[in-house]
């Protein structure tokens, strides 16, 4: 995930884990930065907006996201 490869699957995976990061865990984009590698605020800016964007018009992420979230939601905290 924090790795520099920039191939289509790594890349999707890195932006949806900066996504979840935010609206999950209400993180500050500068601090999802320093947690994904030390990326900028404006790539994760960058990030958000386009998974955002993304699962307006994608079912199929959108349902990812959706099954994400929940197993999320039922793991116990730590």
């Amino acid at each position: 995930m924090v790795s520099g490869r920039r191939d289509k699957n790594t890349s999707l995976a890195r932006h949806v884990t900066m996504y979840l990061l935010r609206l999950e865990l209400n993180k500050q984009f500068s601090e999802i930065g320093r947690i994904m590698g030390g990326k900028d605020h404006t790539t994760v800016i960058h990030a958000y907006n386009k998974i955002a964007s993304a699962i307006t018009s994608d079912q199929e992420l959108r349902n990812q996201i959706a099954s994400i979230r929940e197993t999320l939601k039922r793991s116990p905290s730590q």
